[in-house]
């Protein structure tokens, strides 16, 4: 009668973990520390429980009792994951001890907890993850997107996280996504300014500049398609402006097809290729 309740199949330990009860949890768990070990119908670990609902008590008190609870929960998330967006420090910080390698799960949009932390802008918790396994940077998601990537999509915010990323790790710059696009392609599609000048300003990174995609597009055929001002990577000295891609474009072929005209005039006058055609 412990174990199991129908139809949840939720243990006498997820309700008490569900209903914030520390002392129950801790005369349940000292009697048997195997309930930590049980995940009901929803595939939830009473640790999982205590780490989404945000019960620090009961989440220490759960590591504290068991040598090796299981820390799964539904859509293939873990604890970590679940502390990680809190955002819990000290709850992430006894989950590495006690089990380092939860730093490089992934769930099943796989993503691991470096990627919620970077998309969170929680700068402290991606200093501790990186710190922990710097490896878990060049971990990709279903698309192919890195930690770096995701922290790019809201770069306004998550500036500090961008370059933390890529002081610790420079070389995840260069991995490409499922489209063959680097990160500099992604920051282009992105809409992200900051980025982009962030990313141009590394002289390690400017080979990053005339890279193709699968398509033959550089980062520089992106911008009229997305509609980024980017006059500092246009400027850049590397830059080749006349790459066609595999339609046999240049990126001012690409300008001249958008529909917002003005932006055209612009990014022609700023790619300074008229002359050239």
């Amino acid at each position: 009668m412990l174990k199991r309740t129908i139809p949840y199949e939720n243990t006498a330990l997820h309700e008490a973990v569900r209903n914030n009860h520390p002392q129950v949890v801790e005369t349940l768990l000292r009697a048997n520390p195997e309930f930590a070990d049980i995940a009901n119908a929803a595939g939830e670990s009473p640790l999982y429980l205590a780490a989404v609902r945000e019960y620090k008590e009961i989440a220490s008190k759960i590591l504290e009792i068991c040598p090796s609870p299981a820390y799964i929960g539904p859509n293939g998330r873990t604890a970590l994951q679940e502390a990680v967006i809190s955002p819990d420090a000290d709850l992430t910080g006894k989950l590495l001890k006690q089990k380092s390698n939860l730093a490089k799960e992934q769930d099943n949009e796989g993503w691991t907890p470096l990627h919620y932390a970077s998309y969170a802008n929680h700068l402290s918790i991606v200093d501790m993850l990186l710190e922990h396994d710097k490896s878990a940077a060049y971990i990709g998601d279903k698309d192919g997107k890195t930690p770096l990537r995701v922290a790019l999509l809201n770069e306004a915010n998550n500036l500090e996280v961008v370059k933390k990323i890529m002081s610790d790790c420079p070389d995840c710059c260069d991995l490409v996504d499922n489209r063959g696009r680097n990160v500099l392609h992604f920051t282009v599609e992105s809409g992200s300014f900051e980025g982009v000048k962030t990313i141009i300003e590394k002289p390690f990174l400017a080979n990053l500049i005339n890279q193709e995609d699968e398509d033959g597009n550089t980062p520089v055929h992106l911008l009229a398609t997305h509609g980024l001002d980017a006059s500092s990577l246009i400027r850049h000295r590397v830059i080749d402006k006349m790459t066609v891609n595999k339609a046999n474009l240049t990126a001012l072929d690409m300008v001249m097809a958008t529909k917002d005209k003005s932006y055209a005039l612009f990014l022609v006058n700023q790619l300074n290729l008229t002359n050239c055609r």
